[in-house]
Parts: structure tokens; C-alpha cells; sequence
């Protein structure tokens, strides 16, 4: 009998046993693959102005393509978006890093920048802006924006980003330089306020500009954060221009240097910390990455 008593408390811390590895932690699922518990450091953006500075740029997407050409956050989903200029396929990854989808969008040029307000993203292309609807997968409003541009000017809306409940920023330079072409001193960068309803388009102001290409924006905190190329090293690294809406005055770059350049910018908050997402990809194709890093520049 005693025996028996035994084997039934054994069987029963047994299966007690059991049943606690069964039990899962609130939040956790046990039968969804795990994403990679860190990210890759790629390179390190330094601080021109204010020596010593410096974060790191992680890889935080392995887009495992050839071609970038734009990145948009979805900061109420938490979803991140990429272009290309080679088709018209929209690619959807979550903040966990893992493809999502993909769909084939109405052509939108170069796809320069992408700007992500609601279920609405806007595009810039030179000498128009497109508002693309992602629940009807059309373009829902096209801005043309050559009566803003004066006659002969060699410039067109190059970067996008939200501003306000009303009004997105772009950015536009003076495009006489090449990689092998200095700038003019009399050079620009313009900055201008763009009205979501009317697509009324205002210039805000101007800034010296020394570089070759504007490759994406971003606004937060009173910070515009404009990616760019650097002249002669075109193709070998970019820098994040910080510009201080408040007083329009340029007040540092964020300069990094890789075999490639940037390809769109945006951004979010994170545990109250003002990260950047910048597009990196290689002219040669050898590789397309979402990169992530803390902004030196938190905080007007």
C-alpha cells in the first residue's frame, strides 16, 4: 500500500512538473520564431562641430537586395517601409525586423524620399510631390511644383517629411555639382512648408549649401535632419545635416563614412531617445540596408 502511495505522489509532482514548462509568459508565443537579439554595427556617425560626439549606425534591416532608393517609418503601427527607382514595389517590414509583405504601387519616378502621414505616403520627384493612398493602392493627389522654382533653376523637391497636423517640409538644393564639380559659392539649400489639404507650397527659407545630392529628411524636435552626399566622396559615406527650425541655421553634421550613400531618412522615438533610420545602399549593388542610430541632437 505504501508503495502504491509512492508511485501516485510521483506520477503527480511528475505531471505538475509538466504542466508548469507548459505555462507560457503573458506576451509570449512560444511558436513564433525569435528575432535576432541584437543588431550589427555598420559604422560611426560623428559630430563636425562638436568634437568627440559620436554614435553608432547599426544594421537594423538586411534588406537582401541590390537596390534602395527610399525608407519611411509607421511610427502609430510600428512598421517600416522601402522603395526602390528600379520598379514600383513597396516593401513592409515590422519593428521586430521580419518581412511582412510587399505590393506592386502605381510608378512614382525616382522615389527619392517617402514620407509616411496615416494611410498616406508622400513621394517626392523633382518637380512634383505624390500623395499615395496605401488602402486603395493609388496615387490619391499630385502636386506639381515647378510655378515654386524659378525659371532656369536647376532644382527640384529632393526630401519629404512631416511637420505639423497641416504642413509637411521638403527639401530642395541647387543642383550645379557633381562628384567631380565644386559647388558655386552662391549655392542653396531651400526649405520649403507644403499645405497636406491645398498642396499650397511656400518657401520657408534658405541655408549655404556645400555638397551634391539631398537624399531624404526628417523633422523632430525642432530639429530638421536632412541626409545628404558629401562633395568629392560621392558614393563613399553621407552626412546628416541637423538644422534648427527655430533660428534656420545649420548647427552641425552627423558624418559617416561606408561604400555607399544614403538612401531616405526618418525616424522615432524610443524610450523617450530620438533615433534616426537612414536607407544605405551601394551603387554597385552589393548591398541595401535599413541602418538605425541614437541623434547626436535630441532636444531644442
Amino acid at each position: 500500500m505504501r508503495k502504491i502511495l509512492m508511485l501516485s505522489l510521483a506520477a503527480m509532482v511528475a505531471l505538475v512538473a509538466c504542466e508548469k514548462e507548459e505555462v507560457k509568459k503573458p506576451g509570449q508565443n512560444t511558436d513564433e520564431p525569435a528575432a535576432e537579439d541584437t543588431v550589427k554595427p555598420f559604422t560611426v556617425a560623428y559630430s563636425q562641430n562638436a568634437g568627440g560626439r559620436t554614435a553608432n549606425v547599426e544594421l537594423f534591416i538586411d534588406l537582401q537586395t541590390k537596390s534602395l532608393q527610399a525608407v519611411g517609418v509607421d511610427r502609430s503601427r510600428q512598421l517600416v517601409y522601402t522603395m526602390t527607382n528600379q520598379n514600383d514595389v513597396m516593401k513592409t517590414y515590422g519593428f521586430n525586423r521580419q518581412y511582412l509583405k510587399e505590393v506592386v504601387k502605381p510608378h512614382t519616378g525616382h522615389n527619392n524620399d517617402m514620407c509616411v502621414v496615416g494611410d498616406k505616403i508622400w513621394i517626392p520627384d523633382g518637380d512634383k510631390i505624390y500623395q499615395y493612398d496605401l488602402n486603395t493602392n493609388k496615387i490619391s493627389m499630385t502636386i506639381d511644383v515647378t510655378p515654386n522654382i524659378e525659371s532656369g533653376a536647376k532644382r527640384g523637391m529632393l526630401a519629404i517629411c512631416d511637420y505639423d497636423s497641416s504642413h509637411l517640409l521638403t527639401v530642395s538644393i541647387d543642383q550645379k555639382a557633381t562628384a567631380d564639380t565644386p559647388n558655386d559659392p552662391d549655392d542653396k539649400m531651400y526649405v520649403y512648408k507644403v499645405n497636406k489639404a491645398t498642396g499650397k507650397i511656400n518657401q520657408l527659407f534658405t541655408i549655404p549649401w556645400q555638397g551634391v545630392y539631398v537624399q531624404g529628411a526628417t523633422y523632430a524636435n525642432g530639429y530638421l535632419f536632412v541626409a545628404t552626399g558629401q562633395q568629392k566622396t560621392y558614393h563613399s559615406g553621407a552626412s546628416v545635416w541637423v538644422i534648427d527650425m527655430a533660428r534656420k541655421t545649420l548647427v552641425d553634421q552627423m558624418v559617416m563614412s561606408f561604400d555607399g550613400e544614403a538612401e531616405g531618412l526618418d525616424h522615432n522615438i524610443e524610450d523617450g531617445k530620438l533615433f534616426l533610420y537612414m536607407g544605405i545602399g551601394n551603387p554597385k549593388g552589393k548591398f541595401a540596408y535599413v541602418s538605425r542610430f541614437i541623434s547626436l541632437y535630441q532636444q531644442l
